[in-house]
């Protein structure tokens, strides 16, 4: 988890410190958050990463999945929800 809280804080970071590059929304680049449509949503992508994020909730879960009437099931057995601080 440690990991994970630093990839997560340190990609936060850059953004922060290099935001043309979240201009360019290009959302592979962001391991924890997926941007909203450009296009649908332009005047939400115009806001920087200081009007929008103050924290992360990484959720991790375990699921059995499965089949029923030939669609996908998911059973989640445990769920875990960590809150990763930005600053």
């Amino acid at each position: 988890m440690e990991a994970v809280e630093k990839l997560i804080r340190e990609t936060d970071h850059f953004f922060r410190v290099h935001p043309r590059v979240k201009d360019n929304n290009s959302f592979y680049a962001y391991p924890h958050l997926m941007l909203s449509n450009p296009w649908m949503y332009r005047e939400f992508n115009k806001l920087t990463m200081d009007d929008v994020v103050v924290a992360y909730h990484y959720v991790v879960e375990s699921a059995c999945l499965g089949l029923a009437d030939s669609k996908l099931v998911r059973d989640v057995r445990q769920r875990t929800d960590y809150r990763i601080e930005t600053r």
